[in-house]
């Protein structure tokens, strides 16, 4: 299909934009200003989305990419490099230090999450600390309560379970559809 070809024309485009060097301190980070040519302070948690995408190509048949041991170990990486720029209480950052970005947050932690229960990946700690505060927060903005949905979704399946955060799933479902 035309966006089969469209996504797979993006692979090495993403893949260049991660730090795969194993060792480095910022292996899986998808933030080349912040990793690569330093001209960001902090990388943008959004880039980890990355993660989704190379567990959407690694099962994706007829493909190099197809159950490649190498794409699972970079989404793996950005998972990780993702949960350790997490702030403590599980909200993440964007566009400037210390936004505490709802938006980055659901985002990232439903592209992460559904690597983790795609590649058959131990979620990390603070893939739970993000899920509590996206369920607990929000804007008045039907996308990111919808991303805020997906995102438990994901979180209660990578987790093994669902029920932990099926409640807030519904409800983000339910307040982004009442903003449209």
């Amino acid at each position: 299909s035309a966006y089969r070809a469209a996504a797979l024309a993006q692979g090495p485009r993403i893949l260049g934009r991660g730090d795969r060097r194993e060792g480095s301190p910022t292996h899986g980070c998808f933030d080349r200003a912040y990793w690569s040519s330093r001209t960001a302070d902090f990388p943008n948690a959004r880039l980890q989305e990355a993660a989704r995408f190379l567990a959407l190509l690694h099962a994706l048949p007829g493909t190099d990419w197809h159950r490649n041991p190498r794409v699972r170990d970079w989404a793996a990486a950005a998972v990780r490099f993702w949960a350790s720029r997490l702030r403590s209480d599980g909200s993440a950052d964007e566009a400037y230090p210390f936004e505490r970005s709802f938006c980055a947050a659901a985002f990232s932690v439903w592209a992460c999450a559904e690597a983790c229960a795609r590649l058959s990946l131990d979620p990390p700690p603070a893939l739970g600390r993000a899920a509590a505060w996206i369920a607990g927060g929000g804007s008045g903005i039907a996308n990111q309560h919808a991303a805020a949905a997906l995102a438990l979704e994901w979180a209660g399946r990578a987790a093994g379970g669902g029920a932990e955060w099926a409640g807030a799933a519904r409800a983000h479902a339910a307040r982004a559809l009442g903003s449209l």
